[in-house]
């Protein structure tokens, strides 16, 4: 290789290993393949002659598997020529060729790319497999179908003009990993110099469809140009965008995008129609942390849970005084418009220690940089698990107010019932107000306020803190003893069981809503399941067991609810003593 003069050079690469290669690398691609080269320079310094080929066998990017990617490129007179082909051995192999301006010279430095000078860009196929998508690192991924495109860059590297299509047909993408099934994919993309449009992104699956379409328009051209409109509309019905067993979300409605960069607008109306998540899961907690705690004492369970809150907290703070504001996209900050959310029902929240039931309607507004949401989210129905005993939700509100910070009002209502050790049966009362970034807990005993070690007491034994010191060292002295203690055992005991099947019944069911409860130490249990079987009709199934006082209360009970309207319910009820029905009706009194 010289300078000046005459130039001569090869190079020859044979049977190279690309994954020993990129082994002793930290290149963070895996690859697979036998890489073969041939290279030679000739001609002048000044004006250099370059001719190569390359070859890749047996390859393979992540999951995706081909089998050969070989190609020819050539560099004469100013000017780089190639031809590649991408073959997996199924359908047609993928072709790139064309040419571009480029001057090289090895006697002195100058511009490499003149902008005036033509350029061509070509990649098309007339059957090209999905597979391609399985270069993305997820193990899970799935596709099927294929690709037909005909793309071309045109004009010269200072104003280049894009054209052509893009389509997919008969195509599938399923990642189980994320929830992801859609098995019918229709998508089909033209370009055309100063417009990109979307005719058609369809999704049709089982009996709903998820559609979109509009265009991107350029002020010159796709590649140089800014955008100066564009225009986009949604539309959903009945749709399941992920389903999985951690989270699940089916929706309808319409939306659209519009405008420019200084003034996107967006708006339209989204129902939730059936939704549930996971919340472990979603943040990332380990499930198999939770089976390892069911072995651990109540007090030590809260106390790691308290503390891990408080440690995350703590490295929250920290990461948010380390971080740097970065400033959003022009297209985010000048967005402007509103999207209306309705959650009729049937979006669950759970946990290992709570399941939700939500509904409301809530509407997520931005007239400036900061996106404000006003509304309110009912609690439907549900319970949360404190201290190893259940809370049933009685009432529950999010109120959203707007402003710059997402905070809530809370009002949310929940009770704890048991029996004291004389049998008497009391009600526990939680009550939950202020803002959701600080809420106040207020814990109420048959109407009257008690402190919160009082509750804890109640919750963890059935009596008052006074009571575990000098009251209870009276009764053991009344009683003799050993049968309170006996049944503060038993009590504890038919609780914490009476938890854990409520966990393992309803992981394993994949049940909405389960509830095991007992009563008088086991003597008297009651047994709640229910479930969507659609999204206006729900089933519960009750069963009682044990001894009971009341003969007439019926052993099982099976109800179902039906909404005929958003106001009007119908509740049919039968058990092995009478049958029946109500017709519900339900309206804000505001």
């Amino acid at each position: 290789i010289r300078t000046q003069g005459k130039e001569d050079f090869s190079l020859s690469i044979k049977g190279l290993d690309i994954g020993v290669a990129t082994a002793m690398t930290e290149f963070p691609v895996e690859m697979e393949g036998t890489f073969n080269m041939d290279i030679s320079l000739k001609g002048f310094a000044d004006a250099p002659v370059i001719e190569g080929s390359m070859e890749v066998n047996k390859g393979k990017i992540n999951q995706f598997e081909y089998k050969s990617f070989n190609g020819e490129f050539e560099y004469r007179k100013h000017k780089l020529s190639w031809l590649f082909n991408l073959n997996t051995g199924q359908m047609k192999p993928l072709i790139l060729d064309g040419y571009m301006p480029l001057h090289l010279s090895l006697k002195e430095q100058q511009e490499m790319f003149s902008g005036n000078t033509p350029l061509n860009v070509n990649l098309y196929t007339e059957q090209f497999p999905m597979t391609f998508i399985e270069v993305a690192n997820i193990s899970t991924l799935k596709t099927k179908g294929h690709i037909v495109c005909d793309l071309k860059v045109s004009g010269v590297l200072d104003k280049p003009r894009p054209s052509g299509f893009f389509r997919v047909e008969n195509s599938a993408i399923e990642i189980p990993e994320f929830g992801i099934n859609y098995k019918d994919l229709q998508l089909e993309l033209f370009a055309d110099s100063a417009e990109v449009a979307l005719k058609k992104f369809r999704i049709n699956q089982e009996n709903g469809f998820l559609k979109t379409d509009g265009k991107v328009q350029f002020d010159s051209s796709l590649i140089s140009g800014k955008i100066i409109n564009m225009e986009f509309g949604l539309s959903a019905k009945d749709f399941f965008l992920v389903r999985h067993s951690d989270y699940q979300l089916q929706l309808s409605g319409s939306a659209f995008l519009e405008g420019d960069t200084r003034e996107p607008r967006v708006g339209g109306d989204i129902e939730i129609l059936r939704s549930s998540f996971y919340l472990p899961a979603l943040t990332g907690e380990n499930k198999a942390k939770f089976k390892d705690e069911q072995g651990m004492p109540l007090l030590v369970k809260e106390k790691r849970k308290m503390q891990s809150v408080q440690d995350t907290l703590s490295q929250n703070r920290l990461v948010v005084k380390e971080e740097k504001r970065t400033d959003p996209p022009n297209i985010y900050k000048n967005l402007r418009g509103s999207m209306n959310i309705t959650i009729p029902k049937n979006t669950w929240i759970k946990s290992p220690d709570m399941r939700l039931e939500l509904g409301g309607d809530f509407n997520t507004v931005k007239n400036g940089p900061e996106l404000e949401v006003f509304g309110t989210i009912r609690i439907i129905r549900g319970y949360y698990e404190l201290l190893g005993r259940r809370f049933t939700i009685k009432e529950g509100e999010l109120i959203f107010q707007g402003g710059k910070e997402i905070n809530p009002q809370i009002i949310l209502e929940a009770e704890y019932v048991f029996r004291t050790p004389a049998r008497e049966k009391r009600i526990l009362l939680l009550k939950v107000s202020g803002k959701a970034k600080t809420p106040q807990l207020e814990f109420f005993l048959e109407e009257q306020k008690i402190s919160e070690g009082d509750a804890i007491a109640y919750i963890m034994f059935g009596r008052s803190m006074d009571e575990l010191t000098a009251g209870q060292q009276e009764g053991l002295a009344a009683t003799g003893g050993a049968s309170t203690t006996e049944d503060l055992a038993v009590g504890l005991a038919a609780n914490l069981i009476s938890a854990e099947l409520t966990k393992l019944v309803g992981q394993k069911l994949n049940l909405d809503y389960i509830e095991i409860k007992s009563q008088d130490d086991w003597q008297s249990s009651s047994f709640v399941v229910g479930k969507y079987l659609t999204n206006d009709l729900f089933v519960s199934y009750q069963r009682e067991f044990g001894n009971s006082q009341d003969d007439t209360v019926p052993r099982q009970i099976v109800t179902m609810e039906y909404e005929l309207t958003e106001f009007l319910f119908l509740e049919l009820l039968g058990n092995s003593k009478y049958n029946g029905f109500d017709v519900i009706f339900k309206f804000d009194s505001e």
